[in-house]
């Protein structure tokens, strides 16, 4: 069984039963120590938070950036890609010099300059 199939039939079930959410995560990390031991459960249970985002509409996003983000920066960056209901996480990294590395479950934007040299150095080095 995938951690995907794993996390989404754990995710109906704490939909259907959400007063019973602690209960039902402990028996499910019983049940993955015991019969699937090579499942990372910081993974599977990312993948349950996305899974139960997405059914309430809820867009989780992690933002990257070289320095912190103003609440107004972030509404704004909410705001120009369309996302409506949003769950933004932020991280500050230095090493992308400017601009932001925005990640959704399921796709990565990369509008920093870090990404924009690393682009432009493999597009020379192809040359």
């Amino acid at each position: 069984m995938t951690v995907k199939l794993l996390a989404q039939a754990s995710a109906e079930i704490l939909l259907a039963k959400p007063e019973q959410a602690e209960t039902i995560l402990q028996s499910i990390r019983s049940l993955i120590r015991i019969k699937y031991p090579k499942i990372k459960w910081p993974v599977f249970i990312e993948t349950v938070i996305n899974l139960i985002a997405k059914h309430n509409h809820i867009d989780r996003i992690k933002i990257i950036s070289a320095e912190k983000l103003s609440p107004e920066q972030l509404k704004t960056i909410a705001e120009r890609l369309s996302i409506q209901n949003p769950d933004i996480t932020t991280d500050v990294d230095p090493s992308i010099l400017a601009g932001v590395v925005i990640k959704s479950s399921d796709k990565i934007l990369d509008l920093s300059a870090k990404g924009k040299l690393d682009a432009l150095a493999q597009a020379v080095t192809k040359e």
